[in-house]
């Protein structure tokens, strides 16, 4: 995560403090002085400061600190002297003290704004002698508290922060739900587009998760219906972004955002929107659907692959209408697409309804690819990850099947793992039989391969997250495992340290 994940991160900050253009200056003047020698990261960071006449010091400690800063962002307008004041807050949490890192210095962070007016153009942004004409300014966060006065502001704007995720960083910014609808329909910046869709829709259904909780009736997402209504309807939005918008959160992301996870209210008010949804945009689903529908061969490139991902997410809508028409045209496409991509997208849609199209799609598909492992996989996987309520049941029968083998960590991943990690409504059962039914096979498989069964342990580890029943249910499980003679010291390590702490 380290070497791969924050280090192409920090090298894309370089490239958002420099600009294109002093970042090639600073690479070109990199490789001609150490082209065939051993380097080190001061000596890239001194490249792009000579090639640009900059000193880029505390923005080593990128390099040097642990940890995820976390920005609180405030925006106040003075319609008197017609500026706009955007304050910064950053701090950043403590790691474990064998870092020696309790308290942290100011990280040097790029932040990439921009300001809309009420008609959602970008407004020419001034601070003092700083001038930018393309609507998105970069502004050096160096202080633990900071202030940017942008002036010559003549409407009161709403900020569009973090454009193109110029920094991996937590935002923290209010937003009403009209200033996120007002984003996702007028913001040019594509991440903060989907962004601004992304929260609105956690913005309901958080709402949703905790009325069904309390027992009472969930609230319509009506704000996030009228939004996805608006970006359909616009002709010039990019297919890819759109599929993206149309993509609720998922319910592992919705679980880390409750300070207790209750996937039983999670599952039920991300499906009741998934369909408020549906039968509220029927006309406009349909539309897009059809408008994606091509009679040309298949091609791999970006327009086809952006079609088709729109093509799928509409087609995943339809059928939550639970119309047999939509049924039909599902499985349409799983029998006459010319691609695996739209065949398997029409498997999965159909592996969530208990209808005869599922399993005439299920027997034909295996019937079909049962000689090519890598397809059978996808084929597990798919039922491992179904909603219906009989899945566990599915999935012990599949695990008999001709083909599946303990012993080949491909499979195990595709079907076990996918029910444990991929299926939180199934897996997470009020009655435990998930669980269970993880910790037979982690036992199982302890004894062939080791790293496998520690990694299956993983999903249980953060059982003091969860609700009191299955807190203890999770627990018992773990302590079965512990309680096991001869365990591998790969299981062994995850299971204690997760008992322990």
């Amino acid at each position: 995560m380290t070497v791969y994940n924050k280090g192409a991160e920090v090298v894309r900050m370089l490239n958002n403090l420099t600009g294109p253009e002093g970042f090639r200056k600073g690479t070109d003047l990199y490789f001609s002085r150490h082209d065939g020698q051993a380097v080190t990261c001061d000596d890239f960071v001194k490249a792009l400061e000579d090639a640009n006449d900059i000193k880029l010091d505390q923005f080593k400690n990128w390099y040097s600190q642990a940890g995820t800063p976390e920005l609180t962002i405030n925006g106040q307008y003075d319609s008197v002297a017609q500026t706009y004041t955007l304050s910064v807050k950053q701090e950043t949490p403590a790691t474990p003290s064998s870092l020696g890192q309790a308290v942290k210095k100011p990280f040097h962070i790029p932040l990439a704004v921009g300001l809309l007016d009420r008609q959602g153009n970008d407004v020419i942004l001034r601070i003092k002698d700083k001038q930018n004409k393309s609507g998105t300014m970069v502004l050096d966060v160096k202080e633990e508290q900071q202030d940017f006065v942008f002036e010559n502001i003549s409407q009161e704007p709403v900020a569009s922060v973090s454009r193109s995720f110029s920094s991996p960083v937590k935002i923290n910014i209010d937003r009403s739900e009209d200033e996120l609808a007002f984003l996702l329909a007028h913001d040019n910046d594509p991440f903060n587009r989907w962004d601004a869709g992304q929260s609105l829709a956690l913005q309901e259904l958080m709402r949703q998760i905790k009325a069904h909780q309390c027992n009472e009736p969930l609230p319509e997402p009506t704000a996030l219906t009228d939004a996805l209504f608006k970006a359909m309807n616009d002709n010039q939005i990019d297919k890819a972004l759109l599929a993206k918008i149309l993509t609720l959160p998922s319910e592992s992301y919705l679980a880390d955002q409750c300070e207790v996870v209750n996937t039983d209210a999670i599952y039920h008010a991300r499906l009741f929107t998934r369909r408020y949804l549906a039968n509220n945009l029927t006309q406009q689903f349909e539309g897009l659907f059809n408008a994606q529908d091509s009679v040309s061969p298949y091609q791999f490139n970006d327009k086809d692959m952006a079609s088709r991902s729109l093509k799928n997410i509409c087609l995943a809508y339809l059928v939550e209408t639970e119309q047999v028409k939509y049924f039909d045209l599902c499985y349409q496409q799983f029998s006459s697409a010319d691609n695996m991509t739209e065949v398997q997208a029409a498997l999965s849609i159909l592996s969530n309804h208990d209808i005869d199209q599922r399993n005439r799609a299920l027997e034909h598909f295996y019937a079909k690819w049962h000689n090519d492992a890598q397809v059978v996989e996808k084929w597990l996987a798919i039922q491992a990850s179904s909603r219906l309520p009989d899945t566990l049941q599915k999935v012990k029968l599949l695990k008999e099947h001709e083909s599946f083998s303990m012993t080949n960590p491909n499979k195990v991943r595709s079907l076990i793992g996918t029910f444990s990690r991929g299926n939180p409504h199934n897996f997470h059962a009020i009655d435990g039989s998930g669980y269970e039914f993880l910790t037979t096979n982690i036992l199982e498989l302890d004894g062939m391969n080791p790293s496998i069964a520690a990694r299956m342990v993983q999903v249980m580890a953060r059982w003091r997250r969860f609700d009191e029943t299955r807190k203890k249910l999770m627990r018992a499980q773990l302590q079965r495992i512990m309680d096991h003679n001869d365990l591998s010291k790969d299981v062994y390590e995850v299971v204690s340290k997760s008992l322990a702490g």
